[in-house]
Order: C-alpha cells, then sequence, then structure tokens
C-alpha cells in the first residue's frame, strides 16, 4: 500500500512539473511574439504557484516596460534584483526608469550610477552622468506651465496630434465599437486609428470622432 502511494505521488509530481515546463515554454513564445498580454497572464500564474526564474522575472518586468506600465515592471524587476544583480546592464537602466516611475528617486539614482560603471560607452548612461542634479532642474522649470486634460482624452492611448483644417487629428486605441473588436497582443488594447476633434473658439477641443473611412488607420 505505501508503494502504491508512493507512486502516486511521484506520478502527480511529475505531472505537475510537466504541465508547469510547458506553461513556461508558452510564455516564453508569447514573449517571443510580442504578445506581451498573455506572457504575462502565464508567468503571473505561474509565479503565484510558486515557480520563478531568472529570465521568468527579466520577462515579466521587460513585458510590462514594453507595455509603458513602469509601476508594475517595478515589481518585478524588484523581485529580479532580489534573486541576483548578475543581470546584463541595460537590466539596471530599465530599472532605474521604472523606479523613477513610482518616485523612488534614490534608488533609481543608485541603478543609474550602476548602469553608468557597467556601461561607460553608453550615451544614456553618459547622458545620466552629466544631469545628476536632474531633480533641482524639474523643480526650478516646474510651475511654468499649466497641464490640463485636453477634453477629448481616453484611458487609452492617444498621441500623435496634428492640425488640420479647423480640427486636431490624432491617433487613438479607444474602442468605439463595431463588427470587428480585435486587441493588440502587445498592449491589451485596440488597435489605433485616426480620430478627428473639433478645435473651439478659444482653443477647446470637442467631438472626438474616426477620422474618415477612406483614412483612417
Amino acid at each position: 500500500m505505501k508503494t502504491r502511494i508512493i507512486y502516486l505521488v511521484a506520478f502527480v509530481f511529475s505531472m505537475t512539473v510537466q504541465s508547469q515546463k510547458l506553461k513556461v515554454v508558452k510564455a516564453e513564445k508569447d514573449f517571443d511574439k510580442y504578445a506581451y498580454v498573455d506572457a504575462i497572464k502565464t508567468y503571473e500564474r505561474l509565479f503565484e504557484k510558486g515557480y520563478k526564474s531568472q529570465e521568468m522575472l527579466q520577462n515579466l518586468g521587460d513585458a510590462y516596460y514594453f507595455k509603458a506600465d513602469l509601476d508594475n515592471a517595478a515589481k518585478w524587476y524588484t523581485e529580479l534584483f532580489a534573486m541576483t544583480q548578475d543581470v546584463e546592464p541595460e537590466y539596471y537602466y530599465r530599472y532605474s526608469q521604472s523606479l523613477k516611475a513610482i518616485k523612488d528617486y534614490k534608488k533609481a539614482d543608485e541603478m543609474l550610477a550602476k548602469f553608468n560603471q557597467k556601461s561607460g560607452n553608453d550615451l544614456r548612461a553618459k547622458l545620466a552622468n552629466s544631469q545628476k542634479d536632474y531633480l533641482a532642474q524639474i523643480k526650478k522649470n516646474s510651475g511654468r506651465y499649466t497641464i490640463e486634460n485636453a477634453g477629448i482624452n481616453s484611458e487609452y492611448s492617444d498621441y500623435g496630434s496634428a492640425y488640420y483644417q479647423n480640427k486636431i487629428v490624432f491617433a487613438s486605441a479607444r474602442d468605439t465599437g463595431g463588427l470587428s473588436n480585435k486587441r493588440h497582443s502587445w498592449t491589451g488594447e485596440s488597435f489605433t486609428n485616426l480620430y478627428s476633434a473639433n478645435i473651439g473658439d478659444q482653443g477647446a477641443l470637442s467631438e472626438p470622432g474616426r477620422f474618415g473611412a477612406n483614412l483612417n488607420s
């Protein structure tokens, strides 16, 4: 009876390990295809179940970094650096930028200094080394401009504005519905299209909508 129990435990353990390996392979394939949303889901489920590796933490941090979600990138780079600091210099740079996003400037400066040591010929390292007082410069220039919501912004990516006739044209990943609702596997957002908005007498923007049927994406 004991022998059977041992065999059963060993079989279940073997199946669990095999399943874990398959999930890791799937996550790596998704990551290599820039399907960051899917890769993140798989990696985070694996982490919750107790699995982690240097490559997995690097990929998790990178997936969020390239999605411009620097808060979560900082979280996973922190896990990475807690495991090992024997990483490529690029990770010191990405970690520093992510730390700035969560306003941990002291640690960000430490990571930038290490990046500079490990990659002295990198232009970004030289720039960081020449701008050590960047926070003071930011404070010095703060208050010169008033930044306000344009009134047509969405919760998704809005960028690339240009003037056309009496309108402003811009790209956006906002979902305005339709028969097809495809989402980009990189960001998890809808694919971008061109939109336009009216410009009022005082420069106020209003009535954002699809730019046109013939030229839209």
